[in-house]
């Protein structure tokens, strides 16, 4: 059996963690700032809303060239749901989130299939919704 000596695989070891390390950092959505980003199957981009209990937030993704995914998760990490309308890699993909507690939720951008080919897409924050608009919005679907 050959040995492995340890000046080898500390190099190594040091890529392991700085990849683990180096995730991106999530990107605040913001009223009046869209964001665009390139995305390609395998890749995800996180955003965050901040909210206090009981606020409604609309955020819509305008998908140029890639069919997206969209997942919220709680503050605490936990999935609410995943968003996948059918319109294929082109027009918007919106998420509603009704904050249920204070704290950042989590928008969760992810191509559709793992091997699509880059595309783009923008995203933003849409609306903070009334009580009677997030009704009337889920009443007309």
């Amino acid at each position: 059996m050959r040995k492995v000596s340890v000046h080898k695989l500390l190099p190594l070891t040091f890529i392991c963690l700085l990849s683990a390390f180096a995730q991106e950092q999530p990107s605040l959505l913001e009223p009046g700032n869209p964001l665009e980003r390139e995305l390609s199957g395998g890749q995800t981009h996180v955003y965050t809303v901040t909210l206090n209990a009981n606020q409604i937030v609309r955020v819509v993704a305008e998908q140029k060239g890639i069919d997206l995914t969209l997942s919220a998760l709680a503050p605490d990490g936990t999935k609410l749901f995943d968003v996948d309308s059918p319109t294929g890699a082109q027009g918007e993909e919106p998420v509603t989130v009704v904050a249920r507690q204070s704290g950042a939720y989590r928008i969760v951008a992810r191509a559709l299939r793992k091997d699509a080919p880059a595309g783009r897409y923008a995203i933003r924050l849409d609306k903070f919704l009334t009580e009677s608009e997030y009704l009337t919005d889920v009443i007309s679907d």
